[in-house]
């Protein structure tokens, strides 16, 4: 993105280009052997798989969303900037999905190294309860202080959080577009509601597709220009 020179503002991966798809094939890898030798090793642990899953759910996500908010004649009457949507802004929220690639390293990187994250039940009415409860007690909160800190601190501001603000004309790519420093920061506060969870032993795999999914909707609604 190079926005700036600052701290963690670039991405690590961000010289490789449209090369950083390559870091999911190491997931579809690790899928398709744990489907194919998973009878053979007894295995009931499924996460590759799902985690595959999510990615490929969460791009479709995104692009209906990009899709809808562009069909001008279906949109025109709601949207609440009237600006064209110009060729510079696309280019530069190309890499919306950084995000996405991330949170799935990290949640690779959990099944490896935390236990609890392992061979998760399908489904889990308590964790479902209890994952709503800590995204309203701790996350919502707290990610609305770090928000307004970096609209108030101008270091911030300027070296960070400048590049969403870039765009004129919000579109659902542009909730995807931030600084690296940003991602490590939310991705820190989706973590709380599922660790926590976690912790509790109300874990399972639909609480990962439901909390990520949702998450994404609401900011992607939040920025469709309508």
């Amino acid at each position: 993105m190079g926005v700036s020179t600052a701290p963690l503002a670039d991405w690590p991966w961000e010289t490789l280009g449209n090369l950083k798809y390559i870091m999911f094939a190491p997931f579809v890898a690790k899928a398709a052997h744990s489907h194919f030798f998973a009878a053979r090793h007894s295995s009931t642990d499924s996460w590759w798989f799902h985690l595959v899953l999510l990615v490929f759910l969460r791009y479709l996500q995104q692009q209906a969303w990009i899709t809808v908010s562009r069909l001008y004649f279906l949109v025109k009457k709601y949207q609440i900037q009237q600006f064209a949507l110009s060729y510079e802004q696309v280019d530069r929220e190309f890499h919306c999905d950084n995000h996405m690639i991330f949170q799935s390293l990290a949640l690779a990187a959990a099944h490896v190294w935390i236990p609890a994250f392992r061979d998760l039940p399908l489904f889990n009415w308590t964790g479902l309860l209890l994952l709503v409860f800590f995204h309203v007690v701790f996350t919502e909160p707290i990610y609305y202080f770090v928000h307004r800190a970096m609209h108030s601190s101008h270091i911030l501001f300027c070296n960070y959080h400048s590049l969403h603000h870039a765009s004129t004309t919000p579109e659902p790519a542009t909730a995807g577009t931030r600084t690296f420093l940003e991602e490590l920061i939310q991705s820190a506060l989706i973590a709380i509601p599922i660790i926590g969870v976690m912790a509790l032993g109300g874990g399972s795999v639909v609480m990962i597709y439901v909390y990520l999914l949702s998450f994404d909707f609401f900011k992607q609604l939040g920025h469709c220009n309508l």
